[in-house]
């Protein structure tokens, strides 16, 4: 099977990107603002790939949809400006999209970010250029139905997806495709069990080409 019918999606935060770096000064930043309790980083860890009303619940903010809409509007805004300067991908990852670019597979981004968090980061980043398509956080769908949209749009006949938490793992269970679990994300326990892993960045392309061997 030739390289270009194989697709590759992968999740963001935790496994391309140390969104750590972003989220959490920009959480302390808005507890202070919003009068929440400042998370513990034990607890922010939890945050990366939930959707923005599952943080609002674990932040204790109340059921007010109005004050949950500025939260969410004021956290975009910090974290946008925090990418250029704080944001950076994983040591070695760069090399890994590129070498996967390079050999003809086509890449995906899924993420539960907003949208322009995920294109602030895929500029700052240089990553865009080898980027066929993205799906992001609309507040509709779920990370297994964002999965299905990107399978439907681009062509291939073999799929792999790549992510560091549950949701990532439910996706491509959901959509009958591989999966590589990244053990050196956010919570390495949910993915720690899968039968094809990744311990740091640098084993992505090695363990992705696992995870098609076995399909």
């Amino acid at each position: 099977m030739e390289t270009r019918e194989r697709l590759v999606i992968f999740d963001v935060d935790g496994t391309l990107y140390r969104a750590e770096l972003i989220s959490f000064p920009a959480y302390r930043q808005l507890a202070g603002e919003f009068g929440f309790a400042e998370p513990s980083e034990a607890l922010m860890r939890t945050f990366f790939g939930e959707t923005f009303q599952v943080i609002a619940d674990k932040l204790g903010f109340p059921a007010d949809p109005e004050l949950r809409a500025a939260f969410v509007r004021r956290i975009e805004q910090v974290e946008y400006d925090l990418i250029e300067p704080c944001g950076a991908l994983f040591d070695g990852v760069y090399e890994q999209l590129l070498r996967l670019h390079n050999e003809g597979y086509t890449l995906a981004l899924c993420s539960m970010g907003l949208l322009s968090y995920v294109e602030r980061m895929m500029e700052c980043t240089g990553i865009g250029r080898l980027i066929s398509a993205y799906r992001v956080d609309d507040g509709v769908h779920t990370k297994s139905e964002m999965c299905a949209g990107l399978l439907s749009e681009l062509p291939h006949r073999q799929a792999v997806f790549v992510g560091d938490r549950r949701h990532d793992r439910s996706a491509a269970a959901d959509n009958g495709i591989g999966f590589v679990g990244c053990t050196y994300g956010f919570v390495p326990e949910e993915v720690a069990d899968a039968p094809v892993t990744a311990a740091e960045p640098g084993e992505l392309y090695g363990q992705i080409l696992e995870a098609f061997s076995r399909l």
